[in-house]
């Protein structure tokens, strides 16, 4: 494919604007947006995915182009872990877009074995940015053109922008949903989504574990660096939370506010979510100079045969929490950057 010069590009951009008024749906918006890329870019294929934060998952809405094995145009029900997606992580964090090529030699190997797996040399990945957040993602590769150049991440961005612009407008009642249980700076799950969570998982008998997680050092990350690296170590947190979720099924990545973050785990113990936390807790301590992250764990005990919730008093949410705040502040008091399980109380009979 020959390249387009700018008046082409134009033009391409205008139609693109000019079908997206008529869209009725997301996907329908996001196919658009895939062919225009693919047109624009000379990509071999294009995926639109949309990134869960709270629950640490992608879910690509549209594929087009040459696909590889097992994608579909219009996937139903595909959903993937975002720890799937190593570069996800670096989009979601930084808003930025990124590019490889298969034969770089410090690229993320899990990249490059997915792009390898699809038959692909070359990856261009490019956040869908809805206000302050990360909606989605806009991926394309090359099977033989060589690599993205930095002017096609610029196009990239320009046709994220218009996908994200006309979804903004078509979302609605899901835009008012987020305003009302979303972390505008995160994209996690907000206090009222955490409260209403752990409201209706504590009356199911099921296990139940909650874990907070308080930033260290954000003052002095927020003094030495400036406020803007202070809200970048806050997102890169709530990524490690959200990678937590995505490693425990039905797991609600939440910030409660400020340097405060909470994930609540339905049907897991306390052991299995402090082993899948443990790693992340180290991890934070290498985010930025002088912070990190102090974690409290603690479970609400099973309710066996024969027992009742009423009958469970430590289900009560308040009681889970504080628990899980002793423990914070056990790790906080012992000098931070570590995690404490509290206590799991007796089961009820």
């Amino acid at each position: 494919m020959t390249r387009m010069c700018e008046a082409e590009r134009y033009h391409v951009l205008a139609d693109l604007f000019n079908a997206m008024e008529g869209s009725h749906t997301v996907e329908d918006l996001a196919h658009l947006g895939a062919l225009a890329a693919q047109r624009l870019l000379g990509a071999t294929s294009v995926s639109v995915s949309r990134y869960d934060a709270e629950a640490g998952q992608v879910r690509p809405l549209v594929n087009v182009g040459q696909l590889g094995p097992g994608e579909q145009a219009r996937p139903e029900g595909e959903v993937y872990r975002v720890t799937d997606f190593p570069y996800l992580l670096q989009v979601a964090e930084r808003q930025d877009p990124w590019e490889l090529h298969a034969d770089d030699l410090d690229a993320d190997r899990a990249e490059v074995a997915l792009l390898r797996a699809l038959g692909k040399q070359a990856a261009l990945g490019c956040p869908i940015v809805l206000g302050t957040r990360v909606w989605g993602e806009l991926y394309l590769t090359r099977a033989g053109r060589g690599r993205f150049l930095p002017r096609d991440l610029a196009v990239a961005r320009m046709v994220a922008q218009a996908i994200a612009m006309c979804t903004g407008r078509l979302l609605g009642r899901d835009e008012l949903r987020d305003l009302v249980y979303v972390d505008a700076l995160t994209g996690l799950g907000n206090r009222r989504l955490a409260d209403e969570t752990l409201a209706a998982a504590c009356e199911q008998p099921g296990s139940l574990t909650v874990a907070i997680w308080d930033v260290d050092g954000l003052k002095v990350v927020n003094d030495r660096d400036g406020h803007l690296a202070g809200d970048l170590l806050l997102r890169e947190v709530a990524l490690l939370l959200s990678q937590a979720a995505s490693r425990l099924p039905g797991a609600v990545a939440t910030r409660l506010g400020g340097d405060e973050f909470c994930l609540i785990a339905p049907d897991w113990s306390g052991t299995a979510t402090a082993d899948v936390l443990d790693d992340l807790v180290r991890r934070a301590a290498e985010l930025a100079p002088g912070a990190g992250v102090s974690s409290g764990v603690a479970s609400a005990p099973l309710v066996t045969d024969g027992g009742s919730l009423d009958a469970a008093a430590p289900r009560d949410p308040k009681t889970l929490l504080r628990r899980a705040d002793a423990a914070l502040y056990r790790a906080k008091r012992a000098g931070g950057r570590r995690q404490e399980v509290a206590v799991e109380p007796a089961p009820t009979r």
